[in-house]
């Protein structure tokens, strides 16, 4: 995997359609699966101490979107700029590479990758990772 933006495309759950490639500014990717509890309570944990703001979110995953979907509405998570989505599997590999553990989070600005991180990430390292 290389330092810029991932070629993926993700199916969002409002029907349209999102090009990681087309993302500018500061991005924050989240790959998780959406009954995993610890990317709940980081995305609730990282909203309401406005970590995200200034970024725009995706939280992408190869499950169904109806799993999606749910996941966004039962947490909430409404915000402008918390986008959720769906992306198969394989494409996810062959943009990002092999992925070990949910949540992995990745972090960019200006279409560089500035921090991937995963598995459980305290608060404060994943702020750190966000300045």
């Amino acid at each position: 995997m290389n330092n810029e933006m991932p070629s993926l495309t993700a199916s969002q759950t409002d029907s349209s359609k999102v090009f990681f490639k087309d993302l500018t500014g500061k991005c924050c990717l989240f790959f998780s699966t959406p009954i995993a509890i610890t990317v709940s309570a980081k995305a609730i944990d990282l909203r309401t101490q406005g970590y995200l703001e200034g970024y725009e979110c995706i939280s992408f995953s190869s499950d169904k979107m109806p799993a999606v979907a749910k996941f966004a509405i039962e947490y909430n998570l409404v915000e402008p700029n918390i986008h959720f989505g769906r992306a198969e599997g394989m494409e996810v590999y062959r943009a990002v590479g092999p992925i070990q553990t949910v949540p992995t989070f990745f972090i960019y600005n200006n279409q560089e990758l500035v921090a991937r991180m995963e598995g459980e990430i305290s608060l404060p390292k994943l702020e750190q990772m966000m300045k």
